[in-house]
């Protein structure tokens, strides 16, 4: 991560996105977009950027279903190219796996039933709820996120941080 900017520089505009209080005062060093919700136009999506532009220092990770969306694709794949930005495009087996995926961008599969294969490309498993009472540490060669793996280990997102990393 970068150093801190000089105390002038805004991190944050009030209009579009806005990093919270703690961000502005360079007390976060991590930031997930969205843990509900996702990238609903271009603007939005530049606003993120100018948000991780201006915060350097912060670490910004998001998930998204909008790269199926022709007019937000080009505006995630800058989003996803700045250097503290980790974009996670979503997949499902109604969205199938992306093709032609922006260098950095990885995919994040949701597994809904414990037969369903896991598609070549596909970096990372989450598992709806009641899968994870299954142990399972990989479905093929994919590795479930660790703290769905239903092992009974108390790993967390914070000791992980392969979402991030």
């Amino acid at each position: 991560m970068s150093a801190s900017p000089p105390p002038t520089r805004r991190c944050w505009r009030p209009s579009g996105a806005t990093a919270d209080a703690p961000t502005r005062r360079r007390l976060a060093r991590l930031v997930r977009v969205h843990s509900s919700g996702d990238f609903y136009d271009a603007r939005y999506v530049r606003s993120w950027a100018r948000v991780a532009r201006n915060c350097p220092w912060v670490t910004f990770y998001a998930y998204t279903r909008s790269w199926r969306l022709p007019g937000l694709r080009a505006e995630l794949e800058e989003l996803a190219a700045l250097p503290n930005v980790r974009l996670w495009f979503s997949a499902d087996l109604d969205t199938g796996v992306p093709s032609d995926l922006p260098e950095g961008v990885r995919v994040a599969w949701l597994q809904e039933d414990s037969g369903d294969a896991v598609p070549e490309g596909v970096d990372l498993v989450f598992r709806v709820h009641r899968l994870r009472r299954e142990p399972a540490k990989r479905v093929g060669l994919t590795l479930v996120c660790p703290v769905e793996q239903g092992s009974g280990a108390s790993t967390t997102c914070t000791s992980c941080g392969l979402c991030w990393k």
